[in-house]
């Protein structure tokens, strides 16, 4: 068991992975599936608000998107399911037409990954997450604090250009806003 997360002791391959139902709660680690429990309520909030700082910043070919596995390996499986990422829609749909149907991976690199992070790190390791990103070749990844407000200040993207985030607004925001 890594911080809340469940840990499914059978070893799972590409294949097993591809008979199981859709489900936005669990990431394969070296063949293992990691249940997680769903977010909570204020952790949804804080990516519905960053993703509308982000939003009125990105021009097409790029968007943000969420609860898509990212697969960094077949064997042994790893996958992620980053809480917020931002990629080229023209290389996502050129990824997902080249593979089959029922395939839910995507092979891309985000440009830009967020990760909401809790007392209860519902994803497990940091190290091993940051890992598995820069494994994917994620450009960037941006972990937020919401027990701690941090990170503070403007964050600059390296990845998009003209991208800031007014992090000290973001901590802020109404997230009950409409």
């Amino acid at each position: 068991m890594l911080g809340d997360m469940e840990t499914l002791a059978k070893s799972f391959t590409y294949a097993d992975s591809l008979a199981r139902p859709e489900s936005a709660f669990e990431e394969a680690i070296n063949g293992e599936l990691h249940i997680m429990p769903p977010a909570t309520i204020p952790h949804s909030l804080l990516l519905r608000a960053i993703k509308k700082l982000i939003d009125v910043q990105l021009r097409a070919p790029l968007d943000a998107i969420w609860g898509v596995g990212f697969l960094i390996s077949e064997a042994p499986l790893r996958y992620r399911i980053p809480d917020l990422a931002i990629v080229n829609l023209d290389l996502l749909a050129a990824d997902q037409a080249a593979h089959a149907e029922r395939d839910p991976y995507a092979r891309i690199a985000p440009e830009l990954v967020v990760e909401v992070l809790s007392p209860s790190n519902r994803k497990g390791s940091i190290h091993n997450l940051v890992r598995d990103y820069r494994d994917l070749g994620v450009k960037e990844t941006l972990f937020l604090h919401p027990s701690r407000q941090e990170p503070k200040g403007i964050f600059l993207s390296t990845a998009i250009p003209n991208l800031q985030i007014d992090l000290d607004a973001l901590w802020r925001i109404d997230k009950f806003s409409p």
